[in-house]
């Protein structure tokens, strides 16, 4: 699923896959390919931090490359996770079954987010 903002202060070229669902990694690199081809994008962007390393591989054969720090600064909100008080954390920080820690406990895809 691709994504663009509407809004008349949005960049007006930046598309975002928002969702990028496959049954393999065939078909994976299959949508992404159909994706650029056919849309002929200027920008599009794209999650990779919880990527796999298959994910992260085709993106950048695709001529995906990270952002540059101070960028993701300036456009990004954030979310911040950690512990308060002193001392080593002695077991997991659970929510439910999953340490909220590790990010590959975490579902970061644009579709899931409330950005507007």
């Amino acid at each position: 699923m691709l994504q663009r903002y509407l809004s008349d202060r949005a960049d007006s070229v930046l598309v975002n896959i928002a969702d990028w669902e496959a049954s393999d990694e065939r078909v994976r690199a299959g949508l992404l390919d159909a994706a650029l081809s056919r849309g002929r994008f200027s920008r599009v962007d794209a999650w990779a931090a919880s990527a796999s390393e298959f994910t992260r591989s085709l993106l950048q054969a695709r001529g995906f490359r990270p952002p540059e720090p101070d960028t993701v600064r300036l456009r990004s909100d954030g979310l911040l996770v950690g512990q308060l008080g002193e001392g080593p954390r002695a077991e997991p920080w659970l929510l439910g079954s999953r340490d909220v820690l590790k990010i590959e406990n975490w579902d970061l895809r644009m579709l899931y987010s409330m950005a507007g």
